[in-house]
């Protein structure tokens, strides 16, 4: 395999992987917390579960925005401190998760197929072809109020 077929299948796996495997993780994590324990902080230096989510998925946007640019993206400020509390229901914030994932999955479909002349012909046929499984027929857990930490 060259490195071309190599990059190639990294970035497929890649894509696959967040998408069939971390997604329906992090949505059914979402949904077994009800909105007081999604955005519950038990101290001020903690964040929250729901601002966890939402700074991971900052950092699917930022990469969706670096992958869809064929010249390098600068962002004026990093994101370390980013675990934002929106207060939303955990249906909601699985939707935002969703439309960021989603939108990472599409952005590096569109850079494979930009890439597709660069890679030699017939290794298209290497990589597995996955059927994309939409969160939404995701199972739901049992809904059940647990607490983030012990208490003191």
């Amino acid at each position: 395999m060259n490195e071309h077929q190599t990059l190639k299948l990294f970035i497929k796996i890649s894509q696959q992987r967040m998408h069939k495997h971390y997604l329906p993780k992090l949505i059914q994590s979402v949904r077994a917390l009800d909105t007081d324990s999604l955005w519950l902080k038990e101290s001020e230096i903690l964040n929250s579960a729901g601002g966890i989510v939402l700074h991971i998925c900052e950092h699917v946007r930022r990469n969706s925005i670096r992958f869809s640019n064929l010249h390098p993206v600068e962002f004026g400020k990093g994101i370390e401190d980013h675990f934002p509390d929106f207060n939303l229901s955990p249906e909601e914030l699985c939707q935002v998760a969703i439309e960021a994932f989603d939108e990472f999955h599409a952005v590096l479909d569109r850079l494979l197929e930009r890439n597709r002349g660069s890679v030699n012909a017939g290794s298209d046929n290497a990589l597995p072809r996955l059927s994309r499984r939409h969160p939404s027929s995701f199972p739901t857990p049992p809904t059940h109020r647990f607490a983030l930490a012990d208490p003191p």
